[in-house]
């Protein structure tokens, strides 16, 4: 839901699921449709990056990696992304924290550690 309201994401989720219910489905489909489904986010321009992620995903057989670092390998996944996924499909503790949160922390507590 990056740079997205969840009421948006709420209106078009189902169809889009219904649409491309699996990485496969993404993978094979055309640039142009996944832009055209994913446009009333308002982030259409991220559609080749999900399919650079779909298609990597289909090569690992649609798993998810379990490692930290090839988790943010994935096309499109950074620190957030990667804890969320983390987090929901691993069950381990990772914090959720936007970009506003984070530079609110890191403002008035310290800079977090990238290493």
């Amino acid at each position: 839901m990056q740079r997205t309201r969840a009421e948006s994401v709420a209106r078009i989720f189902p169809s889009f699921v219904t649409a491309y219910p699996s990485w496969n489905a993404i993978d094979s489909a055309s640039l142009e449709d996944i832009e055209e489904a994913i446009r009333p986010l308002g982030i259409h321009r991220r559609a080749l990056t999900l399919k650079h992620l779909a298609r990597e995903l289909v090569s690992l057989r649609e798993e998810i990696p379990l490692d930290r670092t090839r988790i943010e390998a994935l096309p499109g996944v950074g620190q957030y992304v990667a804890n969320a996924i983390e987090l929901f499909a691993f069950h381990r503790p990772r914090p959720l924290l936007d970009t506003n949160m984070a530079r609110i922390i890191e403002r008035y507590i310290k800079p977090r550690n990238l290493a």
